[in-house]
């Protein structure tokens, strides 16, 4: 260790102290000045920022005054900013279990955030939504640092994800700083799990965007640093490992990258650099908190007691071994108090999660079996009513045997269709189409009741005409008759096709390619889920335009899949002018229109909307997984992605051309074998 870079080290601490004092004064003298409880709030963030890798307890005690002023004001919004602070103080004392529960207290109060609890914006420079998004950037940001600690590894990842996913919502070099910033937190748990070599390739990326990455540079250092000591290659380790400490003013990377140097210059026998960032750790700790993340002064306390015992230096030996002992038992014996509480927090959670799971699918049973069976009494009664015109239709003239067959064989299929239907009772998916369909098979079913009780009152004339004698009137009677029944057999066809078409989309795809008219698939899908979203919102309405190309005849596709792929489009089709709908544009007409076409050895399905269309910035996205510009909780993110996966198995292509505020169009290309 040469010792200009220790003497340099000293003058930069003694320097930086000389700096803090300024730094306090100038703080102190901003807070007793500030006359409004908003500026008061922007100077305590300040002086939460100066001690938050300084010293825990005054950055926890100014936390604490600035949510009690924004608590007074009900700035909800400003309140948890403040509270994302004092968590991540939570989390470098090792307090996992108070860290989790603020951290999920955040997630769960982000959704009241409303205008009017928000006046208090963190960055003026973005709308209210992205605030929201940049809370739970930093959010799942320590979420990343608490399962890193506890290592749970899933979560670790499935933060980072998350992290991106809100980073990628707000604006300017804050998004990119966490986009760049995923990176190092993949390299921390890739360091984490014993992979140095993958890690340095991961930081290297990293450090290669330095305009963006500046907030993570020096703890990129550590990380390499990290990362090149466990590869034992301590010329580069020591060398990162000097840079985190120089360029850095957090003491969380101070401790953590002096901790490792010393055990470094240890193991290279450099005796007094060794004993000197041995000491430095001590002094850091003792000012920041006696626990930082994975350094504790008990750690500190060993690494002096090594230190002085390569160097045989007896007395010093004894003393921190004893220190260190005191220490960790001490420390030890709470962190372990700490990992149990929080794993059994975490394990309460987690049923809690579960039962919650279970209740609401109880639920959403009930719902679907209580729909199916609605819907096969509805079919029984339907059943009954032909059976008794069939009947009454015997009794009244032995001319209409012919007749009375057609209808038996109506009344057949319609059994048949119903078994089917009890045995659809158990797809819960069934749910998502009941409106639609309800709507559709009503109509065909009007029909059948209106002749069969007008054939009622015809049979019943020709009973009197009979009595009569008058043969002709009766004879003109039994053609109405039979005009009538062939009605009825024709609507009631109509409503089986219906039925059969809805049993078809709730079956589990065979994965068979069969011939299909791709024009009657459209145009069904786009009735049922029109009717379907007007059963859940009486207000929606939109005008629905096609054109088919009638010269495509049948084409081979697996229907279950393609089907799926036609109505998400047209879902997602009607939600983009009903949210347009909503702003109040005057002269504006919702419409959604469905297009086939046949060109040259393809199939061409556009569904088109003039909705709001797709940003330019975000188009190139849409196709990935759990990516949704819906709001939280309305929308799942994985539609178009599945989409596209279906069309991409059926050799075919999925397209989107889009202009923001005019509208967009979906294209389905599919090849004709």
């Amino acid at each position: 260790m040469s010792k200009k870079f220790i003497f340099f080290l000293l003058l930069l601490i003694f320097f930086s102290n000389l700096s803090a004092q300024e730094m306090q004064r100038d703080l102190r003298n901003r807070l007793i000045e500030a006359d409004k409880d908003s500026t008061r709030v922007l100077v305590l963030e300040d002086v939460v920022g100066f001690y938050r890798e300084k010293n825990r307890d005054s950055a926890i005690h100014y936390i604490q005054k600035a949510i009690a002023i924004c608590d007074k004001n009900n700035q909800v919004l400003k309140s948890l900013w403040f509270k994302h602070f004092l968590a991540n103080q939570y989390l470098g004392q090792q307090k996992f279990s108070s860290g989790y529960q603020l951290l999920n207290n955040i997630n769960s109060s982000v959704q009241n955030v409303v205008s009017g609890n928000a006046k208090w914006l963190i960055r003026t420079n973005m709308s209210l939504e992205q605030n929201k998004y940049l809370v739970l950037t930093y959010l799942n940001y320590n979420f990343q640092i608490l399962m890193s600690q506890t290592s749970n590894t899933d979560e670790v990842r499935k933060h980072i994800i998350l992290t991106r996913q809100y980073a990628s919502q707000i604006a300017g070099k804050e998004s990119l700083r966490f986009l760049s910033g995923s990176n190092t937190a993949l390299a921390y748990l890739l360091i984490s799990l014993q992979k140095p070599d993958s890690a340095i390739i991961v930081l290297k990326l990293a450090n290669q965007q330095s305009e963006i990455n500046e907030y993570f540079k020096t703890f990129n250092y550590m990380l390499l640093g990290l990362a090149y000591s466990d590869l034992r290659d301590y010329k580069n380790a020591n060398y990162f490992l000097h840079l985190a400490i120089r360029d850095g003013d957090s003491k969380n990377i101070a401790t953590r990258s002096a901790l490792r140097l010393s055990q470094n210059l240890l193991e290279s026998r450099q005796f007094d650099s060794a004993y000197y960032y041995a000491k430095f750790l001590v002094d850091t700790l003792t000012s920041f908190g006696f626990s930082n993340y994975e350094v504790d002064i008990g750690v500190a306390y060993k690494n002096m007691y090594e230190c002085f015992s390569a160097m045989n230096l007896k007395d010093s030996v004894f003393k921190y071994a004893i220190l260190a002992i005191k220490a960790q038992d001490s420390l030890q014996a709470l962190r372990v108090k700490n990992l149990t509480e929080f794993q059994q927090l975490l394990l309460s959670e987690n049923k809690r999660i579960e039962a919650l799971d279970d209740e609401r699918n109880a639920k959403v049973s009930r719902l679907t079996n209580l729909g199916a069976i609605s819907f096969a009494i509805l079919i029984g009664i339907i059943s009954i009513l032909l059976y008794r015109n069939v009947r009454q239709s015997k009794l009244a003239n032995i001319n209409l045997i012919e007749q009375k067959d057609k209808l038996q064989q109506t009344l057949h299929q319609l059994q048949s269709t119903q078994s089917q239907l009890i045995q659809s009772e158990k797809m819960a998916s069934l749910g998502e189409l009941t409106a639609g369909i309800a709507h559709e098979i009503q109509n065909p079913l009007n029909f059948v009741n209106n002749f069969s009780e007008v054939s009622t009152e015809l049979v019943k004339e020709m009973v009197q005409e009979v009595d009569k004698g008058n043969t002709d009137e009766v004879k003109a009677i039994a053609n109405d008759v039979v005009q009538n029944l062939e009605k009825i057999n024709h609507h009631g066809q109509r409503a089986s096709d219906i039925v059969k078409g809805m049993l078809q989309h709730s079956r589990s795809s065979s994965g068979v390619k069969e011939p299909t008219d791709i024009n009657a698939l459209a145009d069904e899908y786009f009735r049922l889920a029109y009717h379907g979203l007007r059963a859940k919102d009486k207000t929606f309405n939109a005008t629905m335009k096609t054109d088919f190309d009638e010269s495509i005849g049948k084409i081979d596709i697996i229907p279950q899949d393609i089907g799926r792929v036609v109505l998400n489009l047209i879902t997602n089709a009607f939600y983009a002018v009903n949210e347009k709908s909503k702003q109040g544009i005057a002269d504006y007409e919702p419409t959604v229109s469905v297009v086939t076409k046949k060109v040259n050895h393809q199939v061409e399905i556009r569904v088109t909307d003039n909705g709001n269309g797709i940003s330019a910035n975000i188009v190139d996205k849409i196709f990935q997984p759990f990516f949704t510009t819906k709001p939280t909780g309305q929308g799942t993110g994985l539609g178009l992605s599945l989409s596209y996966d279906i069309v991409k198995a059926h050799v075919g292509e999925l397209k989107v051309e889009t202009k923001e505020g005019m509208g967009t169009e979906f294209i389905i290309q599919l090849p004709i074998v």
